[in-house]
């Protein structure tokens, strides 16, 4: 079974060996420096739990999800590397997705923080409505979607 991780931005960037990683990073903060990656997706969002008081913000939305989604299914079981800034809140929401829904072992020794009890409930979320497994996900999904756009909730 192959392993995810979250780091934070300082210490994926100090990481050797290739690895696949999926960075995340604000979209006013430093890109980061990474020595060796083999394999890379790069998001911008803030670390916010929604959309409510979220003006001015960058949300992560399905979109984003959708790609994590099909970087992950990509990887065809190879070992993933997350990050995020601090490297507890956004990065442990896509790693404790990764072992809940797409078969990887949770790795949470050093220099991970060693708990996902901070996760983004938001990132979470919205990677689980991203896997349709059920009409009624598929339809929550669509829901999402109309208040990204602004538009009405039902056509």
């Amino acid at each position: 079974m192959a392993n995810v991780t979250f780091l934070s931005q300082a210490d994926a960037e100090r990481l050797l060996a290739a690895a696949n990683v999926i960075s995340i990073r604000g979209p006013h903060d430093p890109a980061p420096a990474f020595f060796a990656v083999h394999n890379l997706l790069a998001l911008e969002f803030d670390d916010v739990e929604g959309y409510v008081g979220s003006d001015g913000f960058s949300v992560f939305d399905h979109r984003q999800a959708k790609r994590i989604v099909a970087f992950i299914q990509g990887l065809n079981g190879a070992d993933l590397v997350v990050h995020c800034q601090a490297g507890m809140s956004r990065s442990a929401a896509v790693a404790k997705f990764a072992a809940d829904h797409m078969g990887y072992q949770l790795d949470l020794s050093k220099p991970c923080i060693g708990t996902v009890a901070y996760y983004n409930r938001h990132v979470y979320g919205t990677l689980n409505l991203t896997r349709a497994d059920s009409l009624s996900s598929y339809y929550a999904e669509m829901e999402l979607a109309d208040r990204l756009r602004g538009g009405p909730l039902h056509g």
